[in-house]
């Protein structure tokens, strides 16, 4: 009987960092269930460590599909190898970047079939509403274009095929088959972790679900910071750079680019547009309906999501409110480091006055001081 390798494929911005957090915290209480979690680039099962994840997993992906293909099962062979003492069955493997990277890992999934049951996941957001969320994260928040921060026009232009998941799941249709293939509306699923622990089969009794959101998108505020500071830079820029480097990039000494701060998000009228534009494929997604489960999108209006604009006070309270917090953890700073060199210094000092015959000129002078006065 073949192993079950659950490929949760994404997409992003469907809860997938929940997801991912719930199965590594229940690692051990799903191999009691005969599940193994070998989670999002085999990190724990590769042979190939040098480097973050990502440049393990890309410089396979370059050596071409046969290599990948065969460093996937390598990895998959070390899990079962691992946990011999239990019954594996099922192998989940969970990363978002798959169900838009057919191009690559098509094929590859396709030469797995043969040895594994191969169960794809994919949950899908709304598109007027996974586009607006997605520009925040890779839009403004995580800058993953080159230049200043793009408006939300310009960026939808690189990111809006990455929405049209008739076409990308049409394309894994084709190398592993309709039936082997789960879609899932994320905006059906009240709790995205006991949504996908139940479309694997997972008995949730006796495993831990977290209470909240592993990520929670930042205000419209705290979104215009990163908009501010990251079109300052050509490169791209982490998330966490603005609070490491804020105070470190002298940025009060360069010349700063105008930008409009406000967080521009698409309003009503373009979520409308945004889906007339994907309807036709939507409608074809009912092919991945279950008899239990309908693969389709709520048909109530667009909404705003809140007011995004943004006052210059609000702004400057916010990073008055950083450079504050930056002095006082830099005084206190600045304060144990006094407080040491002064202990160094009387450490020193005792030292020097308990070692015979290595007496500096100082301590002669106070010795000879205190000889006259007696």
């Amino acid at each position: 009987m073949k192993i079950t390798l659950h490929i949760h494929a994404g997409s992003g911005k469907t809860g997938t960092s929940a997801i991912q957090y719930f199965l590594r915290n229940n690692r051990q209480e799903m191999l009691r269930q005969g599940y193994a979690y070998a989670g999002t680039f085999f990190e724990e099962f590769s042979d190939d460590q040098k480097g973050n994840l990502t440049e393990v997993f890309s410089r396979a992906k370059k050596k071409g599909v046969q290599f990948l293909t065969s460093h996937i099962r390598q990895c998959l062979a070390r899990i079962t190898k691992r946990y011999s003492d239990h019954p594996i069955r099922h192998i989940i493997w969970s990363n978002e970047g798959i169900l838009t990277s057919h191009a690559v890992m098509g094929e590859v999934l396709s030469n797995l079939v043969t040895d594994y049951d191969v169960h794809f996941v994919a949950y899908l957001r709304r598109q007027d509403e996974w586009l607006s969320s997605a520009y925040r994260q890779w839009g403004i928040r995580h800058k993953t274009n080159p230049g200043p921060v793009m408006e939300f026009d310009q960026w939808m232009v690189r990111y809006q095929r990455n929405a049209n998941y008739d076409a990308l799941l049409g394309q894994w249709e084709k190398s592993i088959g309709l039936s082997s293939i789960t879609a899932r509306i994320y905006e059906k699923c009240h709790d995205v972790v006991v949504d996908f622990a139940a479309v694997v089969g997972l008995n949730l009794s006796v495993l831990d679900i977290p209470d909240e959101r592993a990520y929670k998108t930042p205000d419209a505020t705290i979104l215009s910071l990163f908009k501010l500071y990251n079109t300052q830079f050509d490169e791209q820029i982490h998330p966490r750079s603005l609070v490491q480097l804020l105070d470190k990039a002298g940025i009060l000494a360069r010349h700063i680019r105008p930008t409009n701060i406000t967080a521009t998000l698409p309003g009503v009228d373009k979520k409308r547009q945004l889906l007339a534009q994907y309807e036709p494929g939507n409608k074809r997604l009912s092919r991945f309906s279950k008899p239990d489960y309908d693969v389709s999108f709520p048909t109530d209006e667009p909404t705003e999501v809140g007011s995004h604009d943004v006052t210059t006070d609000q702004i400057l309270s916010a990073l008055l409110l950083m450079l504050v917090d930056t002095d006082r953890r830099s005084s206190e700073a600045q304060r144990r480091i006094a407080e040491l060199e002064k202990r160094v210094a009387r450490l020193a000092k005792q030292k020097t006055m308990s070692s015979p015959g290595n007496e500096d000129d100082e301590t002669q002078l106070e010795g000879y001081g205190s000889k006259q006065g007696n």
